[in-house]
Parts: structure tokens; C-alpha cells; sequence
């Protein structure tokens, strides 16, 4: 499977989220089971136990952060979740950051 382009990815995801306030008519007609399963399709591909270990491979803080933020949206919902605790994962990693020792 080929990686898209990082620009490409950028552009797509502006372009959705500026059509979500111009079609609020259309945007509300699509089924809520639909969402629904986009949603669940989603999230089974980022709790896949190969997502974890890749994770985990990137490092230790990285790993923290991306349990953290799971656990806190599954706790709360999405919204609190990602921004409550992707602000302690971020504070995790800039503790590291400063723990870290110097390579002199």
C-alpha cells in the first residue's frame, strides 16, 4: 500500500473541513448508522494490537501519549478526551525532553 503524499492528506482534510459549514442540510441527511460505522471501522484500525506495537516500537513517550489519548476520549468524549489528554501527552513528552541527558 503506498504512503499519500503528506500535502495531499493536508489539502484533502481542509477541504473537509471547510464544506462542513457550507452543506449543513446535506451533512445532516446522511445516516446516523453510517457515521456510525465509519466510526467503529476507524477505531478498530487504531486499536489493532499492530498499531500498538508500532507505537510502542517509536518509543516509550510516544507510546504514553497514544494510550493516554485512547483512554481519555473512551472516558470522555471525543472532543475532552483528545484535548485534556493530548495536553498531558504533550507535557509527558516535553518532561522526557528535559530529563533527557545531554550528548556532550
Amino acid at each position: 500500500m503506498e504512503q499519500e503524499p503528506v500535502l495531499q492528506i493536508f489539502i484533502t482534510a481542509c477541504f473537509y473541513f471547510s464544506a462542513l459549514p457550507c452543506f449543513p442540510k446535506v451533512i445532516n441527511q446522511i445516516p446516523l448508522a453510517a457515521l456510525a460505522a465509519l466510526l467503529v471501522i476507524t477505531g478498530y484500525r487504531l486499536a489493532s494490537p499492530h498499531e500498538f506495537m508500532s507505537v510502542y516500537r517509536e518509543g516509550k513517550d510516544q507510546f504514553i501519549v497514544f494510550v493516554s489519548t485512547i483512554f481519555g476520549v473512551l472516558a470522555t468524549d471525543l472532543l475532552k478526551g483528545f484535548l485534556n489528554l493530548g495536553n498531558l501527552g504533550v507535557r509527558i513528552v516535553i518532561h522526557f525532553i528535559r530529563e533527557a541527558p545531554s550528548l556532550d
